[in-house]
């Protein structure tokens, strides 16, 4: 169990799934199957928490499951196990950070949990790094995807494969499964280092002052190390914003200091 008294659970997680099964009359036939035999499986889920060891990257599979049997492309490919296991991990979160988390990862995952009726996950904070980048880059032509972003920023490179590893799992392969839980375990390891390089440039909803009550702190990397630049303004309030001096993020104080009624005549009169 993953528990920090004195600072906030972050988990970075990427899922993988199964492909579905559909039946259709033609295969360049577009829009809707006949009908779906089987929708999307979790194959497996990798994850690891922020400022951890690379090593620490672990990954809950369906093979892990000592009841899975290999069904086979046209099988059922239960992910009840995975589900499970998961459920336990992210209940110990106090952030979730997932690329296309919004889009993907999380919809995905809640809807799994539905089918096996594992009952609902208590509200937690999702943050999907994709949508963050798009934000401050999406007008910039750049690919939002995972790869390209580690890629451009040196980062690293995402592991290369191919349908076949997928189907090789499905049948039951153990050596293909070790490689597809390294390929899910690699994913991981970029996000996190992305996060840690990047998180201070995102308007995210981490704030590491719930977790030192009464001081100004970096809300990213809780650092006491910061230096006074200027006032961030409300309609109604002014906030002490400073610079981090050790991640470079803008925070700002939560101590409010209201405005005089006399500052609020002089901006009107400007």
């Amino acid at each position: 169990m993953h528990i920090m008294p004195n600072e906030p659970n972050i988990l970075i997680l990427d899922i993988e799934t199964f492909p579905q099964l559909q039946l259709r009359w033609r295969f360049w036939e577009k829009g809707r199957p006949v009908k779906t035999l089987r929708g999307n499986r979790v194959a497996n889920v990798a994850y690891r928490w922020l400022g951890e060891g690379p090593k620490t990257t672990k990954v809950v599979a369906q093979i892990d499951d000592p009841n899975w049997k290999a069904s086979g492309v046209l099988g059922e490919l239960d992910d009840e196990y995975v589900l499970r296991e998961m459920r336990e991990v992210i209940l110990n979160a106090d952030y979730v950070v997932a690329h296309y988390g919004d889009g993907f990862d999380k919809p995905m995952l809640e809807r799994r949990m539905m089918a096996h009726r594992l009952g609902p996950l208590p509200k937690r904070n999702w943050i999907d790094s994709k949508k963050e980048f798009s934000k401050l880059t999406g007008g910039s032509g750049h690919s939002q995807s995972l790869g390209e972003i580690a890629e451009e920023f040196g980062i690293g490179k995402k592991i290369e494969t191919n349908i076949s590893l997928w189907i090789d799992c499905m049948n039951g392969i153990k050596r293909a499964w070790k490689d597809f839980n390294n390929y899910a375990k690699h994913d991981v390891d970029l996000l996190h280092d992305i996060v840690v390089i990047f998180c201070p440039y995102w308007d995210t909803i981490i704030n590491r002052g719930l977790w030192a009550p009464g001081e100004d702190v970096c809300t990213w990397c809780g650092s006491s190390n910061l230096s006074p630049r200027g006032w961030y303004r409300t309609k109604a309030s002014e906030f002490r914003r400073y610079l981090c001096n050790n991640c470079l993020h803008w925070p700002r104080s939560a101590k409010r200091r209201p405005q005089s009624v006399k500052a609020f005549s002089d901006v009107r009169m400007r």
